[in-house]
């Protein structure tokens, strides 16, 4: 199930720093699988209702990339730059 990209930046935001590298690096992965396939002519090879359900979660996945950004600056800046953690923690 998609959710928006708000609801989804209310589920991670109390998230480490750490989990959200994972969580980013997860998207990332997920995005990339599919351009790969995109790349490779996938859409010739499968119904249409299975590429069109790829293309939303790819498109869920880009907006969730993005809140996630926004907030990984917020929580590295109020962390790392003004607080008192480093990334070796």
């Amino acid at each position: 199930m998609m959710i928006s990209p708000k609801a989804y930046d209310m589920i991670v935001k109390h998230s480490d720093y750490n989990e959200l590298i994972k969580e980013r690096d997860l998207l990332i992965k997920q995005i990339w699988d599919f351009e790969e396939k995109e790349r490779n002519g996938y859409r010739s090879d499968c119904d249409l209702d299975n590429f069109h359900s790829l293309q939303l979660n790819y498109q869920c996945n880009l907006d969730y990339l993005a809140e996630l950004s926004s907030l990984m600056v917020d929580k590295y800046t109020a962390d790392y730059v003004f607080g008192e953690k480093s990334l070796d923690d």
